[in-house]
């Protein structure tokens, strides 16, 4: 195990490896960004590339994310950005020092390269749009996410309880990213990759006792309740129920959406003011004995 290269106001790219062939990494220009190969296996020897080498085994990635969380406080130090690979994505250097480049330029907190159209998914949200440059989104999929180093560590207690990181992109993320001010997040369609394995079945069971559908459920449950004791005055607003309960996302979050006309109703009654204090700001003064 070596060290892992952390250095301030460089990226930190995480590339997960299974201890096979690199050749998906494409070595087409020098790296503007610090490296770390992370052997999720436990067990691979270190390649014949000059990059820091990790090895954990894990058996997700909220594993990878909690680990490289860790190691990140340990080793001090303060990157520009931190982004986690996973080992199935065909990506090059030079397309990564570009994306660099658009984030630094568009000011961006999140981000993440477009899907090529040949590339396994989950959302058609993630697949290269040829009518864009940079589009808004409000959140990236945890794939292969670039986020602030601050905003990534702020997350670090919701990875301890996380194997797979279901709902961690979705849910926990958004919230870090309101609660931070990082919230300008985007899909990169000038730049893309390739997902080249299916996509993994959400319902099969982990070590926890939990599929991964499950465990994205009990993150946003974590996640009202964090603001339940930290931020109540988020509750029932727009945000609230575009994070929370997303038309766009599954069914079962949809019947959270029936509190938002008592939400409003709610919200409107603290802003006018009690009977009480209208009684007395309309009051006539006292009259004082001449």
């Amino acid at each position: 195990m070596q060290g892992i290269a952390a250095r301030t106001g460089r990226s930190l790219i995480v590339f997960t490896w299974d201890g096979g062939s690199l050749d998906h990494i494409g070595l087409d220009a020098d790296p503007r960004f610090d490296i770390l190969l992370f052997d999720f296996t436990g067990r691979a020897t270190p390649p014949d590339r000059d990059w820091p080498f990790l090895s954990h085994r894990t058996e997700c990635k909220g594993d990878v994310l909690r680990v490289v969380s860790r190691y990140l406080r340990q080793q001090g130090g303060s990157p520009e950005y931190v982004a986690l690979f996973d080992h199935d994505i065909r990506t090059s250097i030079g397309g990564i020092n570009r994306l660099l480049d658009i984030a630094r330029r568009e000011k961006l907190d999140s981000f993440a390269p477009a899907l090529s159209p040949d590339s396994y998914f989950s959302y058609p949200r993630f697949l290269a749009c040829p009518q864009s440059s940079v589009r808004k989104t409000r959140w990236v999929e945890v794939m292969m996410p670039f986020y602030r180093t601050e905003l990534f560590l702020a997350a670090g207690d919701f990875y301890e309880r996380s194997i797979t990181a279901y709902g961690i992109d979705s849910f926990v993320m958004p919230m870090f990213q309101k609660i931070l001010g990082m919230d300008n997040v985007a899909i990169i369609d000038l730049v893309t990759v390739t997902h080249m394995h299916p996509v993994s079945s959400g319902s099969r069971c982990c070590s926890n006792g939990l599929t991964p559908y499950r465990e994205r459920i009990l993150a946003r449950r974590q996640c009202l309740s964090w603001l339940k004791a930290n931020r109540p005055d988020l509750i029932g607003t727009a945000w609230f129920y575009a994070t929370f309960a997303p038309l766009d996302g599954p069914a079962r979050f949809w019947l959270l959406r029936l509190g938002w006309p008592w939400h409003q109703a709610w919200r409107l009654l603290r802003s006018l003011p009690s009977p009480q204090r209208r009684t007395r700001a309309h009051a006539l003064p006292p009259v004082t004995p001449s």
